[in-house]
Order: structure tokens, then sequence, then C-alpha cells
């Protein structure tokens, strides 16, 4: 018995240091693509524009391949953002410099008194400055938000509502008429309410500067208008000023481009709105009004059946 236990733990032993052995080897064998692409991705730096080669391992193709698309995405985010830093600082720098021209000229002006003039230029150079310093925070909070994509359910009637409400006390002073067009039924989405705002406020703010130069002799009009289908919303808004060419339209969406005869804005209004719609899986499109001038619209996913399943992305 004893010689039988001795010879069957022998065998046992051999064949699970066989089996041990032959474990070790498929093991190192498998794990040698990865081996391979770790020693691919050590040498090179996050920002080296090069792709990772080809492998004919099948295992590994799909991961190179995966590797190397989100590696051209970030390198495309990165592109857009050295483009963006690079534009707004000259806009910053070439608004800077402006304002303190003018300082030098009212400094080197033997006139005891202040010419208003100078004055009145100061006053709209650091007014167009203070305007692009916050349209670019403005544009950062709406990218930013968008990356993290924060949704609530958003009732539309109430919320355009609250936006024109700010927008009439905002323009009490001007010689704007604010019209609302609601939609038949009642309309929820998915959204970021802040960056929503943000966005209308800027469309608003461009109809109000550009648009009471319209058809009607003693006042702008602004139209804003909800409508209904049955997968997504649209929300227009209106006015009655000269419009942008229909050539023009796709350059206006670009940052800091001024099309037609604006020359007073920062060129970021309707790409800030352009950004949040594209946040919000919609579009933005330019089209003439049916008031002369320019119609902004906005179309968003409609939230239907699914107001209580999960929102994810």
């Amino acid at each position: 018995m004893r010689d039988t236990l001795y010879a069957a733990l022998t065998a046992l032993m051999t064949v699970m240091a066989i089996a041990l052995l032959v474990m070790w080897v498929a093991i190192n064998r498998a794990l040698s693509p990865l081996s391979w692409l770790s020693s691919q991705l050590i040498p090179q730096s996050p920002m080296d524009n090069g792709q990772l080669p080809e492998t004919q391992i099948l295992e590994v193709a799909p991961l190179t391949h995966a590797i190397n698309n989100y590696r051209q995405q970030w390198l495309d985010a990165l592109a857009a953002m050295r483009d963006f830093i690079a534009d707004a600082s000259h806009q910053i720098r070439t608004a800077q410099a402006t304002t303190k021209a003018q300082l030098e000229i009212a400094l080197s002006s033997k006139n005891a008194l202040v010419d208003r003039d100078i004055v009145e230029a100061i006053y709209q150079d650091h007014t167009k400055l203070t305007r692009l310093t916050n349209q670019l925070l403005v544009h950062a909070t709406i990218v930013h938000r968008g990356d993290h994509q924060t949704f609530t359910p958003i009732n539309m009637h109430d919320f355009l509502q609250e936006v024109i409400t700010y927008a009439v006390r905002d323009y009490a002073h001007t010689n704007i008429e604010f019209e609302y067009v609601p939609a038949s039924e009642n309309i929820i989405i998915l959204g970021d309410e802040i960056v929503l705002k943000e966005a209308l406020r800027n469309v608003i703010d461009n109809a109000v500067a550009h648009g009471k130069t319209g058809n009607t002799a003693t006042h702008g009009i602004i139209r804003i208008r909800l409508e209904a289908s049955n997968q997504d919303c649209r929300m227009y808004v209106e006015d009655n000023g000269q419009g942008i060419p229909e050539d023009q339209r796709a350059q206006a969406l670009e940052r800091f481009v001024k099309v037609g005869t604006n020359t007073q804005g920062s060129g970021l209004g309707l790409a800030i709105a352009q950004s949040a719609a594209l946040s919000h899986h919609g579009d933005l499109i330019l089209s003439e009004s049916e008031l002369g001038g320019l119609a902004v619209s906005f179309s968003l996913p409609r939230l239907t059946e699914t107001l209580n399943a999960p929102f994810n992305y």
C-alpha cells in the first residue's frame, strides 16, 4: 500500500508539474502581445503624432486600432484648444492695445479738459473687452459642462418664459419689442439649463445688436418661437435686421469670425450657441426670418416616454 501510495503521489506530482509548466508557457504566450504593446507605448510621448504600427497579432489589432483612434481624438481636441487659446489671446491683446492707445492719447493731450470723444472711445473699447472676456468664460463653461453632460428634465415653456422675462428687463431702455410664440403642446427635454440659458442669451444679444436696424422705422422686433415634432423640438430666435447672406452663414458659426456689417461684436455669440446645441445632441441652423432678418433655430431632442428611464451617454 505504501509503495502504491508513493507511486501515485509521484505520478500526480509529475502531472501537476507538467501542467504548471504548460500553463506558464501558455500564459506567457497569450500575454506576449500586451508586452509588445507596452514596448511600443512606453517610448512615445503623449504629444507624439505618430501612430502605433500595424500588427499581425489578431488579438491585439483591435486594441491598437482603438488606441490610435483615441490618440487622434485627443490630438484633434488639443489642436482645437491651442487654436482657441491663440485666437482668444489675439482678440484680448488687440482690445487691450486699443484701450491703451486711447489712454495714451488722452494723457498726451495738452488740454486741461478731457475730450469727451476720447472718453467715449475708451468706454467703447472697455465694453468690448468686457464682453469678449465674458463670452470666453461662457464658451469655456459650455465646453466643460458639455463634456460632463449633467442633464435634467427642462420644461421648455417655463424655461423660455424665464429667459424672455430677463431679456425684457435687461433691454427695457431700448426700442426692442419682444414676441413669444409658444408651442401647441407641452415640451420637455433633457438638458443643461445653465448652458441653454447662456446660449440663448448670446443669440438674443446678437439680435438686439444687429436686428433693430431692420424693416420697422421705430423699433426692432425679436420673436422667440417654439415648435414641436415627434422626436425633437425647434426653438427659433428671429429679428427684423439685415440678416446674414446665405453664403456667409456657415462662416458666421466659426469662432471670432465677423460677417456682413458686424464689426463691433466679438464673433463668439453664434459659436457659443452652436457649441450648446451640439452638446445637447442637436444642431443650430441659420436661415432667413419671416421678419426679414436672421432666424437662429436650435433643434433639441425631446423627452417623451423615456422620462423615467436612465439617461446615460
